[in-house]
């Protein structure tokens, strides 16, 4: 029985060692550059933000509020 194993192990692991030697390259594509952002849209980005963070705040005190 062992005979069958051994070489049954040898040849599932020289199987395994040969698949992992393939190398895998990416394309790089070309990047564009991006025109740059607004004041205007800069600035409600920010009050998004800043809008997400306070509600993030009050969820957070609720929470804790809650569970204490």
């Amino acid at each position: 029985m062992k005979k069958l194993i051994v070489p049954i192990c040898i040849l599932l692991l020289s199987t395994a060692a040969l698949s992992q030697t393939r190398s895998r390259t990416t394309k790089r594509g070309t990047q564009t550059a991006k025109p740059a952002a607004s004041p205007a849209s800069a600035e409600a980005k920010t009050a998004g933000a800043t809008k997400v963070a306070d509600q993030i705040k009050n969820l957070t005190r609720f929470v804790y509020l809650l569970g204490g």
